[in-house]
């Protein structure tokens, strides 16, 4: 398992970003994060390019509580990713009632 470094982009009225100091942006750490991928796959009908979407496990009980949301960035182990869509599976389980211990969220390896 690993930590995330998480940062969340401040926009303003315009969706302009309100900083251009990335630094501004980080929001805290989020541990015991399971990386499930990404897993850079061929990308048919396009020679020589690969996606690098993946999902990633984020416990619920996170010291810092940071929730991680839609187009925040995760920095693990040095590569950036996107959080290319909303919480999955962020409800109780059908059978015992109780809410799951970690949700997931898909991302994709980005450049900066």
């Amino acid at each position: 398992m690993r930590t995330a470094r998480v940062y969340r982009r401040e926009l303003d009225w315009a969706g302009s970003p309100v900083s251009s100091d990335p630094d501004d942006d980080y929001l805290g750490d989020v541990a015991g994060v399971i990386v499930g991928g990404p897993a850079p796959q061929p990308v048919s009908g396009f020679a020589e390019v690969v996606s690098t979407e993946g999902m990633i496990g984020i416990p619920r009980a996170q010291d810092s509580g940071i929730i991680v949301e839609q187009h925040d960035r995760l920095v693990i182990d040095g590569v950036t990713h996107a959080v290319t869509g909303p919480r999955q599976w962020d409800f109780p389980h059908q059978l015992t009632g109780t809410a799951r211990a970690r949700y997931w969220v898909q991302v994709e390896a980005v450049h900066g």
